[in-house]
């Protein structure tokens, strides 16, 4: 009974389209509850945004900076937003109207791939794709160029190439999509579109994660060594946390990535459930980065840089002290026969 269907289920339903459904249904109410808190993100950044524009004066600098993320945040929501209303209209038609067709709702829902209704989600998903793993590579960016990293160009090479990859796939897929009587599980060719594109998003994520996180950790480590005992736990918080480092590199998104393609590549229905979750957590993750930087509590290109001038100077500074004690206990020490 239980690699089955359920005996008051949908008539003549395959057990591999029931356990489809039944995650991608699950999944989808998940969804809903963290687009609530993509909803409560938005608002947040929103809020920061226009008192900021609205306290700087037109001539200043950073107001396209400003702008621009008040258009990042807002296009990353609507994507969003559009995800779930695709997914809400498509639950809600399959399950009323076509549930007793043939091979039940997900049967319907598979020759009905190739509607508009049924792209949206898609097309909104793949969108925000673009916009997550673009503001996660300038995030990468500013932490190693303004820094002054050796080899920072060289270190960015692969993960640029990754990002383009995803692009170009991403429209691939997009553009296959829409084709006519196009199907996404029935075309093998689409499929390999989706394992390819997830493969690379997957390999693009760990990558900036772990380049971000090494490097907050090793920021954090230089401080606290050029400082010495003058180091003031305060300062040195916005490196220190966990929270901190897996919000700025963005860790929940790649650990969910990595949840969907594992599902995905083993053809288990429990990539049903993680699909439309990914796609509200590729909101969440850049909306959470969008108000530290805000709220002035994240790591920016201006942070770097005072941060190794700071470093270089803590090093002098002890150096010098280090020397000047020198001299002191020699001096106190006097003249050795």
């Amino acid at each position: 009974m239980s690699s089955g269907t359920p005996p008051y289920a949908t008539p003549n339903l395959s057990p591999l389209y029931y356990r489809n459904h039944k995650y991608g249904f699950i999944g989808t109410l998940i969804s809903l509850m963290l687009y609530g808190v993509a909803a409560t993100l938005f608002v947040l950044c929103l809020d920061v945004d226009i008192r900021l524009l609205k306290k700087c004066g037109k001539g200043n600098d950073n107001v396209w900076m400003k702008r621009l993320l008040l258009l990042y945040i807002c296009s990353l929501f609507t994507c969003g937003t559009a995800q779930i209303v695709a997914s809400a209209c498509v639950t809600t038609i399959s399950t009323l109207d076509y549930s007793n067709y043939p091979g039940g709702t997900y049967a319907w829902a598979m020759t009905q791939y190739n509607k508009p209704l049924f792209k949206t989600g898609p097309v909104a998903f793949g969108i925000a794709n673009w916009l997550a793993n673009g503001l996660m590579f300038y995030r990468c960016y500013v932490i190693y160029v303004h820094s002054n990293t050796r080899g920072a160009i060289y270190i960015l090479v692969l993960p640029c190439v990754l990002y383009i990859a995803s692009v170009c796939t991403e429209i691939a897929f997009v553009a296959q999509l829409t084709s006519p009587d196009s199907n996404i599980f029935a075309l093998p060719n689409l499929a390999k579109l989706i394992l390819s594109n997830f493969a690379i998003n997957a390999s693009l994520n760990v990558l900036l994660t772990a380049l971000v996180a090494v490097r907050l950790i090793t920021h954090r480590h230089n401080m606290k060594k050029a400082m010495g005992r003058w180091a003031d736990r305060d300062s040195l918080r916005v490196y220190t946390t966990i929270w901190t480092i897996l919000a700025e590199s963005s860790a929940l998104y790649t650990i969910f990535t990595l949840m969907f393609i594992i599902a995905f590549v083993a053809d288990q229905p429990l990539g049903q459930l993680f699909l439309p979750i990914l796609g509200q957590i590729q909101i969440v993750a850049p909306l959470i980065i969008s108000l530290r930087i805000s709220q002035g509590r994240a790591v920016t290109g201006e942070t770097v840089k005072s941060l190794s001038s700071g470093v270089r100077m803590a090093s002098r500074l002890r150096a010098d002290t280090t020397l000047f004690r020198l001299h002191s206990q020699r001096a106190n020490d006097g003249p050795t026969m």
